[in-house]
């Protein structure tokens, strides 16, 4: 399966939402230079007052992750293109959005036991 990197607005709660914007600001950060995430995470974790476009980052991070936590995840990893762990994957069957290329893959994957279960029942027949 080929995923596609997902717009984080297109995630489905806050949380994730939150996590993939923060994390696609560390990436700009490395392509582009500059440390605005690491400076924006900082506030965060001390629970200083943030700027109104960042208020939302308020209602915390997916998976209990620390602001710092991602960006520095996202600044240590980065390679320039979207992070495997902390930023928004399609799912290249159903087109949904998930938080991290894991779950992006899980989504429509076949589980094993029910194809071991569907093998043995057509033995059986």
């Amino acid at each position: 399966m080929n995923l596609k990197p997902a717009h984080f607005s297109d995630l489905y709660s806050v949380e994730t939402r939150n996590t993939a914007k923060l994390a696609a600001m560390a990436r700009a950060d490395t392509v582009h230079g500059g440390a605005s995430a690491l400076v924006l995470a900082e506030r965060i974790d001390k629970g200083s007052k943030l700027p109104f476009e960042h208020s939302v980052f308020r209602h915390g991070f997916a998976d209990n992750a620390s602001a710092s936590e991602i960006v520095n995840h996202v600044y240590s990893h980065s390679t320039g293109r979207p992070c495997e762990r902390f930023e928004g994957w399609e799912c290249s069957e159903c087109g949904n959005a998930h938080l991290g290329k894991d779950s992006a893959f899980a989504c429509c994957a076949p589980c094993e036991d029910s194809e071991n279960e569907l093998a043995e029942v057509e033995s059986d027949e």
